[in-house]
């Protein structure tokens, strides 16, 4: 049987950079990862610019890039079951506390396009998909909610 133990995406060392550049170097955490379901990419989120934002990167570690912009914090990445979306949570402006309740939000990969699925959502919860794609399961503070991943408004 394989392990595969992840902790953190470390893509690069202050260590191995000259004196100067390593004073420079910006200290961030790549965290929460989660494999595509053909294991060839991970998506991961990242406060490398600020706000924390998802990213994603092949498995041989090339080909990374910034997958949301926004001015929300961006947590807990989630493949849909046939790798074309990434459900994920967005954080409001008071940032990652218990209290603070966050909005679901679906990327499509191919248009780039972020569509709203449900607001007060715990923002301590990854987003789980349903085997077909069909139904994405949040997390409230007060309870669960089912959610269509196609838009269709959530239910108690």
């Amino acid at each position: 049987m394989r392990r595969l133990v992840l902790t953190a995406l470390v893509l690069g060392s202050a260590a191995s950079l000259p004196a100067a550049a390593a004073a420079q170097a910006q200290v961030f955490l790549n965290i929460n990862p989660t494999w595509s379901p053909t294991g060839r990419q991970l998506a991961f989120e990242s406060a490398r610019h600020g706000r924390i934002a998802l990213y994603v990167i092949n498995a041989d570690g090339t080909g990374e890039r910034r997958l949301t912009w926004s001015t929300a914090d961006n947590t807990h990445p989630a493949w849909s079951p046939d790798g074309s979306k990434i459900a994920y949570n967005a954080l409001p402006d008071s940032g990652l506390v218990p209290s603070a309740d966050a909005e679901a939000r679906i990327l499509d990969l191919k248009s780039g396009k972020t569509t709203l699925v449900a607001r007060d959502v715990d923002v301590l919860t990854v987003p789980r998909w349903s085997p077909d794609g069909g139904l994405l399961f949040l997390r409230r503070n007060a309870g669960s909610r089912q959610c269509s991943s196609n838009g269709v408004p959530c239910r108690p």
